[in-house]
């Protein structure tokens, strides 16, 4: 009995297994699961057996054939059957290379239509993942890192790292919130652009201090804000004098350093001798008032934004 040329094809079942490339570990078999119902011209579904053609072109209709086996003996039950196509034939993985294949399978002789697209599971045996991995074997090595000889650490000696920004300033410098569960040592100063103590050292005044209640600018050194400055106040030349601070425009409170005469000062009082330490906070514009009228030198030790 002839078998109609018509093909019903259930599925394209999962890839068996992927084509094997110069990159893999272990062979691997280039096979495609393939299921489908065979049915006679009077539509009735074919039994026995059945000598089948497959083959794989580039176009639905006409273009070139990619790939063809031949299997003599394909066992039909009630119109299905299984086949394992690149069982007698393997298929090369080139013929997955290219956006779109089609099988085209002839029956005992008679040619069925129309061809069936191949879709994603046969394309499997050719995936953009089998392209990224043999790109990641054959791609040039990166010399940006260096690996010490335990192949413990990794590093480089130039160059910044930036993390959510492009253009570090620093060896490294993050854009946004960082968590650290472990200890935070540091060497050297920290220098945040606010909340924490930033030393400094810096002599911000030296001479004939004011005896009258005078702006003390430091917004050089704590930038234009709020800052809480410890000061060094020390005495140049012999004599007595009393030194007085307080935030700019603040009339209340102030904090004194005093040798012997108090200026009729009112408010906290330190006993400093010759150098006395003061601590006081600056406006919104970083600055404070003071007085003095004795030959003094102000150091700023450092200061807490």
């Amino acid at each position: 009995m002839k078998t109609k040329a018509i093909l019903s094809v259930f599925c394209l079942l999962s890839a068996y297994c992927l084509l094997s490339t110069a990159y893999c570990f272990s062979a691997v078999p280039s096979l495609i699961n393939y299921q489908g119902v065979l049915k006679d011209s009077t539509g009735v579904p074919y039994n026995g057996n059945a000598t089948m053609v497959f083959s794989i072109w580039d176009d639905s209709a006409d273009g070139s054939k990619l790939w063809q086996e031949t299997q003599d003996i394909v066992s039909v039950s009630h119109g299905l059957f299984n086949v394992l196509l690149g069982s007698s034939e393997a298929i090369p993985d080139s013929v997955f290379a290219q956006p779109n294949s089609w099988l085209q399978v002839i029956a005992n002789g008679s040619q069925l239509s129309p061809r069936r697209r191949i879709v994603s599971v046969g394309y499997a045996l050719h995936s953009e993942f089998t392209d990224t991995a043999e790109y990641a074997f054959s791609a040039p090595p990166d010399d940006d890192w260096d690996i010490d000889t335990a192949g413990f650490n990794v590093y480089r000696l130039t160059g910044n790292v930036g993390i959510g920004t492009p253009s570090p300033q620093e060896k490294l410098e993050v854009n946004g919130n960082a968590h650290i569960t472990g200890d935070l040592t540091v060497d050297g100063n920290i220098n945040p652009s606010a909340g924490c103590w930033r030393h400094s050292g810096a002599q911000v005044f030296s001479g004939s201090s004011p005896s009258s209640w005078t702006d003390l600018d430091l917004s050089s050194y704590v930038g234009s804000n709020h800052a809480l400055v410890i000061l060094k106040i020390k005495k140049n030349s012999g004599g007595s004098y009393t030194a007085v601070f307080r935030p700019n425009g603040d009339s209340d409170e102030y904090w004194r350093c005093n040798d012997l005469s108090d200026m009729g000062a009112q408010g906290h009082k330190e006993e400093c001798g010759e150098a006395g330490i003061i601590v006081v906070e600056t406006d919104a514009s970083g600055i404070i008032e003071w007085k003095c009228g004795a030959d003094v030198t102000l150091t700023l030790l450092g200061y807490v934004k």
